[in-house]
Protein backbone atom coordinates (compact mmCIF):
# COMPACT_ATOMS: atom_id res chain seq x y z
CA UNK A 1 0.00 0.00 0.00
CA UNK A 2 1.51 3.38 -0.67
CA UNK A 3 1.16 6.31 1.32
CA UNK A 4 -0.53 9.64 -0.68
CA UNK A 5 3.38 11.22 -0.72
CA UNK A 6 4.51 8.31 -2.81
CA UNK A 7 1.44 8.32 -5.17
CA UNK A 8 2.37 12.17 -5.63
CA UNK A 9 5.70 11.96 -6.47
CA UNK A 10 4.85 9.22 -9.49
CA UNK A 11 2.41 11.32 -10.65
CA UNK A 12 5.07 13.87 -11.99
CA UNK A 13 7.29 11.18 -13.20
CA UNK A 14 4.27 10.09 -15.32
CA UNK A 15 3.78 13.39 -17.06
CA UNK A 16 7.34 14.14 -17.69
CA UNK A 17 7.57 10.64 -19.62
CA UNK A 18 4.67 11.57 -21.57
CA UNK A 19 5.84 14.78 -22.30
CA UNK A 20 9.32 13.84 -23.30
CA UNK A 21 7.37 11.33 -25.77
CA UNK A 22 5.39 13.94 -26.88
CA UNK A 23 8.72 16.20 -27.51
CA UNK A 24 10.26 13.33 -29.45
CA UNK A 25 6.91 12.73 -31.65
CA UNK A 26 6.73 16.72 -32.20
CA UNK A 27 10.47 16.68 -32.95
CA UNK A 28 10.00 13.88 -35.75
CA UNK A 29 6.81 15.84 -37.40
CA UNK A 30 9.22 19.15 -37.48
CA UNK A 31 12.15 17.34 -38.45
CA UNK A 32 9.90 16.00 -41.36
CA UNK A 33 8.05 19.22 -42.92
CA UNK A 34 11.44 20.64 -42.35
CA UNK A 35 13.13 17.70 -44.82
CA UNK A 36 9.90 18.01 -47.43
CA UNK A 37 10.44 21.70 -47.57
CA UNK A 38 13.91 21.69 -48.23
CA UNK A 39 13.64 18.94 -51.04
CA UNK A 40 10.90 20.58 -52.68
CA UNK A 41 12.91 23.92 -52.59
CA UNK A 42 15.90 21.78 -54.14
CA UNK A 43 14.00 19.89 -56.84
CA UNK A 44 12.14 23.70 -57.81
CA UNK A 45 16.17 25.39 -57.72
CA UNK A 46 18.64 23.66 -57.73
CA UNK A 47 18.04 20.64 -60.04
CA UNK A 48 15.43 22.32 -61.64
CA UNK A 49 12.97 19.10 -61.98
CA UNK A 50 9.82 21.08 -61.45
CA UNK A 51 9.35 24.52 -61.99
CA UNK A 52 10.15 27.29 -58.44
CA UNK A 53 6.60 28.34 -59.30
CA UNK A 54 4.97 24.71 -57.98
CA UNK A 55 7.99 24.06 -55.42
CA UNK A 56 7.51 27.89 -53.82
CA UNK A 57 3.25 26.78 -54.19
CA UNK A 58 3.82 23.05 -52.37
CA UNK A 59 6.65 24.81 -49.32
CA UNK A 60 3.19 26.38 -48.70
CA UNK A 61 0.86 23.79 -48.26
CA UNK A 62 3.85 21.53 -46.38
CA UNK A 63 4.30 24.23 -43.96
CA UNK A 64 0.93 24.75 -43.39
CA UNK A 65 -0.19 20.82 -43.39
CA UNK A 66 2.87 19.93 -41.21
CA UNK A 67 2.49 23.32 -38.42
CA UNK A 68 -1.43 22.28 -38.17
CA UNK A 69 -0.37 18.39 -38.03
CA UNK A 70 2.31 19.98 -35.07
CA UNK A 71 0.38 21.92 -33.03
CA UNK A 72 -2.51 19.67 -33.12
CA UNK A 73 -0.42 16.92 -31.84
CA UNK A 74 1.27 19.49 -28.84
CA UNK A 75 -2.31 20.24 -27.94
CA UNK A 76 -4.50 18.54 -25.15
CA UNK A 77 -7.28 18.88 -27.66
CA UNK A 78 -7.85 16.33 -30.46
CA UNK A 79 -10.19 18.30 -32.43
CA UNK A 80 -8.77 21.41 -34.30
CA UNK A 81 -9.10 24.72 -32.88
CA UNK A 82 -8.36 28.30 -34.47
CA UNK A 83 -5.22 29.10 -32.62
CA UNK A 84 -3.87 26.19 -34.27
CA UNK A 85 -5.02 27.15 -37.70
CA UNK A 86 -3.79 30.80 -36.83
CA UNK A 87 -0.45 29.14 -36.47
CA UNK A 88 -0.98 27.46 -39.76
CA UNK A 89 -1.74 29.82 -41.97
CA UNK A 90 0.66 32.64 -40.47
CA UNK A 91 3.65 30.21 -40.95
CA UNK A 92 2.99 29.04 -44.03
CA UNK A 93 2.59 32.66 -45.34
CA UNK A 94 5.64 33.50 -43.60
CA UNK A 95 8.26 30.69 -44.87
CA UNK A 96 6.71 31.47 -48.65
CA UNK A 97 7.63 35.03 -48.40
CA UNK A 98 10.88 33.86 -47.17
CA UNK A 99 11.28 31.22 -50.06
CA UNK A 100 10.08 33.61 -52.80
CA UNK A 101 12.24 36.86 -51.03
CA UNK A 102 15.23 34.43 -51.61
CA UNK A 103 14.44 33.17 -55.24
CA UNK A 104 13.85 36.77 -56.17
CA UNK A 105 17.27 38.23 -54.60
CA UNK A 106 19.09 34.88 -55.06
CA UNK A 107 17.40 33.24 -58.30
CA UNK A 108 19.83 32.33 -61.34
CA UNK A 109 16.50 32.54 -63.88
CA UNK A 110 15.47 35.55 -65.80
CA UNK A 111 12.36 35.52 -64.07
CA UNK A 112 13.27 35.70 -60.89
CA UNK A 113 15.20 39.47 -62.25
CA UNK A 114 12.10 40.67 -63.78
CA UNK A 115 10.02 43.56 -63.03
CA UNK A 116 7.06 40.74 -62.52
CA UNK A 117 8.89 39.60 -59.89
CA UNK A 118 9.30 42.39 -58.31
CA UNK A 119 5.64 43.22 -58.24
CA UNK A 120 4.90 40.10 -57.23
CA UNK A 121 7.28 40.23 -54.18
CA UNK A 122 5.83 43.90 -53.47
CA UNK A 123 2.33 42.56 -53.23
CA UNK A 124 3.08 39.55 -51.18
CA UNK A 125 5.06 41.93 -49.06
CA UNK A 126 1.74 43.58 -48.28
CA UNK A 127 -0.13 40.33 -47.88
CA UNK A 128 2.07 38.74 -45.30
CA UNK A 129 2.21 41.80 -43.28
CA UNK A 130 -1.95 41.72 -43.15
CA UNK A 131 -1.47 38.13 -42.49
CA UNK A 132 0.85 38.70 -39.37
CA UNK A 133 -1.14 41.91 -38.06
CA UNK A 134 -4.36 40.06 -37.97
CA UNK A 135 -2.50 36.65 -36.55
CA UNK A 136 -1.53 39.07 -33.87
CA UNK A 137 -4.30 41.06 -33.37
CA UNK A 138 -6.82 38.35 -33.45
CA UNK A 139 -4.86 36.35 -30.56
CA UNK A 140 -4.99 39.72 -28.32
CA UNK A 141 -8.81 40.17 -29.10
CA UNK A 142 -9.65 36.69 -28.06
CA UNK A 143 -7.89 36.91 -25.28
CA UNK A 144 -9.55 40.41 -24.28
CA UNK A 145 -12.75 38.67 -24.40
CA UNK A 146 -11.79 35.99 -22.56
CA UNK A 147 -10.72 37.94 -19.86
CA UNK A 148 -14.18 40.18 -19.44
CA UNK A 149 -16.18 37.12 -19.55
CA UNK A 150 -14.43 36.01 -16.76
CA UNK A 151 -14.39 39.35 -14.73
CA UNK A 152 -18.43 39.49 -15.81
CA UNK A 153 -19.29 36.03 -14.40
CA UNK A 154 -20.90 36.36 -11.05
CA UNK A 155 -19.21 35.68 -7.94
CA UNK A 156 -20.84 32.82 -5.74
Amino acid sequence: MTSRGESQEKEPDEMERRWMERKKGAFTIALTVAALDILVIALGTIIDAVPPALSIGCVGVITFIGVLSLSNYLSRDPGLSKKEMRKAIAASFSLVYLVLLAESVFGKSPAAQSDLMETVVGHFTWIVGIVIIFYFASRSVEEYFKRNKQEGEPKE
